[in-house]
């Protein structure tokens, strides 16, 4: 009677969790539940005498990036001094393509990337096929998701061109990891150039010779 319309969103995967409001309010009394839970639910909210907000994705499959990126603000600290061409190409097994879809790249993989028909291993004298494994579409059929390969610099632009969409500033770069230390409120990490980063999370994607994992864990010689 009071004009309210009933209001749906639905968000993530997995087991369902049904959220059903029916006092009279708005989409920011559930909000932060549906925004934390969707990162490994599917949750279905129903508010009965709520109002739509102006500012929440058409898509369902959107909803739970765009809040989660709203959510935890990402510091990326790189060691070179500048981002180039490095490497060569790279393989992306269909559990990568589907993460990297996830987070917004399916457009550039489709792009970029070359899906091949087939595999195999051969025979290092003869050339004989010793393995042969379908890929292409019979990748997608079962994983949901491509094999690609794709040059490692074209993927590394990628990920810098979407994750500063989100924040300009984010990447630091000329900063070569030392020592970090934490409390019971942070994490710090100390850089060789002086500068310091605080957090409430520290993830080392630091290589085979890992700072994070030496500070951890101890040094130790890698083993090939």
């Amino acid at each position: 009677d009071d004009g309210a319309k009933l209001y749906y969103e639905e968000a993530g995967r997995g087991t369902t969790i049904l959220y059903v409001h029916e006092f009279l309010g708005e989409y920011r009394s559930w909000e932060a539940q549906l925004r934390h839970f969707s990162r490994r639910y599917r949750c279905i909210a129903y508010n009965a005498r709520g109002y739509p907000p102006s500012d929440v994705p058409e898509r369902a499959e959107d909803y739970a990036f765009e809040r989660q990126r709203a959510d935890i603000r990402v510091s990326v600290y790189e060691q070179a001094p500048v981002l180039g061409e490095v490497g060569a190409g790279l393989t992306l097994a269909s559990n990568a393509t589907r993460i990297l879809r996830h987070l917004g790249l399916g457009a550039v993989i489709a792009d970029l990337a070359v899906v091949p028909a087939r595999g195999a291993v051969k025979h290092f004298r003869t050339g004989r096929t010793l393995v042969d494994i379908p890929r292409g579409a019979t990748q997608v059929e079962r994983f949901g998701a491509p094999y690609c390969q794709i040059h490692r610099s074209d993927l590394h632009q990628a990920l810098v061109a979407a994750v500063q969409s989100v924040d300009r500033g984010c990447v630091h770069l000329g900063c070569k990891l030392e020592d970090f230390g934490q409390d019971v409120h942070a994490v710090t990490a100390l850089f060789s150039n002086g500068q310091t980063a605080r957090g409430d999370l520290l993830v080392g994607c630091d290589g085979v010779r890992s700072t994070v994992r030496a500070r951890l864990f101890g040094t130790e010689d890698p083993r090939f």
